[in-house]
């Protein structure tokens, strides 16, 4: 409806609705008693928020013109999920605001303390707390209302009681949006029952003095995060020592230093439940959340920097498979060397022949941006479990020196490994390994995560490629780390390999040597 009466209090009268057939009487009538409203002033209301993180607190402009209003009162009404706290400040006037009750945090009065009215433009900076999603309705309500003449201090005890009539009304329909950090995601093999590396990417911004100290990350319903250290590991930040704590899974630095701005990549453990969660019992169910902290001491009550809520999570496998989080080995790790490393993947279950009960034709290993393999030939890498059935021609890979490329695109590359399965043949349980040299380069990438992808399509180059089903995060290794299976020790700047038969053999050679003593000792 549109009105083109006066908006002087009183210009409207009752409201009659009719019911017509065709025929000169109306079928039906309310006889005009539907009570009159008076016409109010439109007031011009522009909500807006220069960094809106969910979950966090922060303040919302509030742009009001009064136009010929000249209110005692105003009445916010922000979008449902929203909180609004008490704290605000108007321009040009000192004010005071309150909340209707105690449960009621989506709305606020504001009233003038050192005049009887407010009037012309203002400015209000009031205080909210964001949900973890937009709500559905981002609209902001105002209403302007006239106090009787015999109240002179509004005050929380009375202000519900002492409106007398309403004298504007304005909205902002769009409000704001929140703004949650971009580009976060969560990379897993989302085996059921099984516990697997979970690696966390988000960007760190600071806003000033405004910085982040602590990391909250919370996973999809049915999921369990670990602290344990044989999957916790700060990626981005191989120098720095942290501390993990869970419930919320919280990651600090030992120091209490901020995060320094860029990309990080965190590491930590992740029990996947028995099926996909789903959004029926939960907005943000299916996602896994972070939020950057100011405080890293009182994070309970730590202002939230940043945060992303809807970090999408990955479809539960099938039952039928029954996999091990991979492991990563290597023989050494200087920097501006060349080295061998094993890839390890374990079958709890055997896999049939054949592609119509689970198709696995392939696995994808893609090495961190960076280090590249050395193998000019596919002969180079070896296959230690020879029951893992292999195809004819099963290692695929682009050899050093080579013009053309196996993975898509116009250019070889040295960062991706295809082994490719023979589907006739059964995947069996047990221990499956890989071993092929690489190249350390002289500083190791920030990102450095190796993937192993599952594809159901032989011709697989990505792991985002749509026939992949899922993908194991494997920590890498930092510069002059030991491995647990196979390492050195860079301290003295010489190096010593340990094979796992060379430390086989010496258990065995010192069994031999107790068994002996007794036989001395007679």
């Amino acid at each position: 409806l549109t009105s083109t009466a006066s908006s002087a209090r009183g210009a409207a009268g009752n409201w009659r609705f009719e019911t017509q057939d065709g025929g000169t009487l109306p079928t039906h009538t309310n006889d005009a008693l539907l009570g009159r409203f008076s016409l109010v002033e439109s007031l011009s209301l522009d909500v807006t928020a220069t960094h809106a993180p969910p979950t966090g607190e922060f303040a919302v402009t509030l742009s009001i013109s009064l136009g010929s209003a000249r209110p005692s009162l105003l009445y916010l009404l922000a979008p449902s999920s929203f909180e609004v706290t008490t704290n605000c400040t108007v321009s040009l006037a000192t004010t005071s605001c309150y909340h209707l009750s105690a449960d009621d945090d989506a709305s606020l009065f504001i009233v003038p303390e050192s005049s009887l009215y407010l009037s012309g433009d203002l400015t209000i900076s009031v205080y909210v707390t964001a949900p973890a999603l937009d709500d559905a309705s981002n609209t902001w309500k105002l209403s302007a209302y006239s106090l009787e003449d015999s109240v002179t201090a509004p005050s929380s005890a009375n202000i519900a009681s002492i409106i007398d009539y309403q004298i504007g009304w304005g909205e902002d329909r769009s409000g704001f949006t929140l703004t949650p950090i971009t580009g976060a995601v969560a990379a897993y093999g989302a085996i059921p029952l099984a516990t697997v590396s979970v690696a966390i990417t988000f960007p760190v911004t600071h806003y000033g003095s405004l910085q982040p100290k602590a990391l909250q990350v919370y996973a999809p319903e049915n999921y369990e995060l670990s602290c344990a250290a044989s999957y916790f590991r700060l990626i981005s930040m191989p120098r720095n020592s942290s501390v993990c704590t869970t419930s919320p899974l919280t990651i600090t630095l030992e120091d209490e230093s901020a995060f320094p701005e860029g990309t990080h990549t965190f590491m930590m453990g992740v029990t996947v439940p028995r099926t996909t969660p789903t959004s029926s019992s939960s907005s943000v169910a299916p996602y896994f959340r972070i939020r950057l902290l100011e405080d890293a001491d009182n994070t309970a009550l730590s202002k939230v920097v940043d945060a992303a809520t809807t970090i999408p999570g990955h479809e539960v496998q099938s039952l039928l498979l029954r996999l091990k989080q991979p492991t990563l080995s290597w023989a050494s790790s200087k920097p501006d060397s060349t080295t061998t490393i094993t890839l390890r993947l374990t079958f709890d279950r055997a896999l049939a022949a054949g592609s119509s009960v689970l198709a696995f034709a392939a696995i994808l290993i893609e090495l961190p941006e960076d280090i590249d393999h050395t193998m000019t030939s596919s002969s180079e890498l070896s296959n230690l479990n020879s029951e893992f059935p292999l195809a004819e021609d099963g290692v695929q890979l682009d050899a050093v020196g080579s013009s053309s490329t196996k993975f898509g695109g116009s250019a070889p590359t040295l960062r991706k490994i295809r082994l490719v399965r023979d589907e006739s043949q059964a995947v069996p349980a047990g221990t499956h390994g890989w071993v092929f040299p690489i190249a350390i380069p002289s500083t190791m990438p920030t990102a450095n995560i190796w993937y192993m992808s599952l594809c159901s399509d032989a011709s697989c180059t990505s792991k985002d490629d749509s026939s992949v089903f899922t993908t194991f995060a494997v920590s890498g290794f930092f510069l002059n780390e030991v491995s647990a299976v196979q390492g050195y020790t860079a301290s003295s700047g010489s190096s010593r390999v340990w094979s796992t038969s060379v430390v086989e053999s010496k258990i065995w050679s010192l069994l031999v040597v107790l068994l002996a003593l007794p036989l001395f000792a007679a």
